[in-house]
């Protein structure tokens, strides 16, 4: 079931951890592999976590992190791969989606934000993204030992919308996000439709408030 309510406009304009939560739901549906892997990363997070209080303690502790880290960095490689490759697919659905809806007015993009990564690319493979957070976890280290928490990976990153190479976030109208949001649910009903040969059943919540006639 895929449903559009009022309050998924939260999903462009609330928080990193909303946007997170939905593509692992979305990815999650369709892979039980990512989902375990899911599980294991946040397990692996929380052990991480907990030795680096310890070490603030007792610093003789700190080269059990390379076993964390080696292990971590391997499941978040997979994880943010599957992310790249679900934001890719649903990015080019519900852009053209969005150009009908927008009466081939605006060109929406959604992007994957890699934390503390700058470059936009989705070829990035596993192999390269293990050898990214080896070396990250390994460079905030210092000051991951201070905080107590670990500062990088896929729970620290974010998905981007833009209509037109404009952040839709910062800049978009309410009739703008709206249909947004409903392009990405109709996205989101051909992606699993792709991905699983079914449709989902769509429910659809107030669709038509804050959206002009042309829209």
């Amino acid at each position: 079931m895929i449903l559009f309510s009022p309050e998924d406009l939260m999903l462009i304009k609330g928080s990193p951890l909303l946007r997170r939560r939905f593509i692992d739901i979305e990815l999650s549906q369709i892979s039980r592999i990512y989902y375990n892997e899911l599980v294991q990363y946040n397990r692996l997070l929380l052990q991480r976590n907990n030795l680096l209080k310890k070490i603030r303690e007792n610093k003789s502790l700190i080269p059990m992190l390379d076993t964390w880290d080696e292990q971590i960095a391997k499941t978040a490689a997979f994880i943010v791969e599957k992310r790249l490759r679900g934001i890719e697919k649903l990015s080019k659905l519900a852009q053209e989606i969005h150009y009908e809806i927008s009466q081939k007015m605006e060109m929406l993009n959604i992007r994957y934000n890699i934390h503390n990564y700058k470059k936009w690319d989705f070829k990035l493979v596993s192999m390269i993204l293990f050898n990214f957070y080896i070396q990250a976890l390994s460079k905030y280290r210092d000051n991951d030992i201070y905080r107590g928490s670990t500062s990088i990976g896929p729970h620290r990153d974010d998905i981007d919308f833009f209509i037109n190479d404009i952040s839709l976030k910062s800049f978009g109208s309410q009739g703008q996000q709206r249909s947004s949001v409903l392009s990405l649910k109709l996205a989101e009903l051909e992606f699993l439709k792709l991905e699983t040969g079914e449709y989902p059943i769509l429910l659809l919540d107030d669709v038509m408030s804050e959206l002009d006639t042309r829209r």
